[in-house]
């Protein structure tokens, strides 16, 4: 019982070295997409506001603009994150 205890304090405790690595990836990669996801509508926002409007005359290379922003930022923060760990 003391086992299945430890596990789960492990698994629920706030200690960085007590998680295990693949993890941290995939709540790294969850916290990433939504961050690419709010700095890609950003990103949209203050090119509308700068007078560049090539992706709201065509949604098709606004969503592909989208997903391709959101990857990036995802790809470059688990590639930073295998670095330091």
């Amino acid at each position: 019982m003391s086992s299945q205890a430890e596990k789960v304090r492990s698994r629920f405790g706030f200690s960085w070295s007590g998680w295990n690595h693949p993890l941290r990836a995939q709540i790294a990669a969850a916290i990433l997409l939504i961050v690419g996801t709010v700095a890609s509508i950003y990103l949209q926002s203050e090119l509308v506001h700068q007078g560049i409007t090539f992706f709201q005359q065509h949604q098709f290379y606004s969503t592909i603009a989208s997903v391709a922003f959101m990857l990036i930022v995802c790809t470059v923060g688990l590639a930073a994150l295998a670095l330091v760990d």
